[in-house]
């Protein structure tokens, strides 16, 4: 992956339905209860491969071969 170019970043897209779908109306206590609760999110989508592809198919990113089978 590029060093920087948000266009081209995958991440960039996830982070954004991470703070914008799914923690938009969370309020922790602290640093680690926020720690936990993005944790819990990233694990339960690493169970949804058509989201984790949507990510690659919104950056300008060609996608990785692992995610083509």
């Amino acid at each position: 992956l590029p060093p920087y170019g948000s266009e081209l970043m995958p991440l960039e897209w996830l982070w954004s339905w991470l703070k914008y779908s799914r923690i938009c109306n969370f309020a922790p206590h602290d640093a680690d209860e926020l720690n936990e609760r993005a944790v819990a999110e990233l694990n339960a989508l690493k169970r949804d491969e058509t989201l984790l592809r949507s990510f690659f198919h919104a950056s300008a990113l060609p996608m990785p071969r692992t995610l083509l089978s």
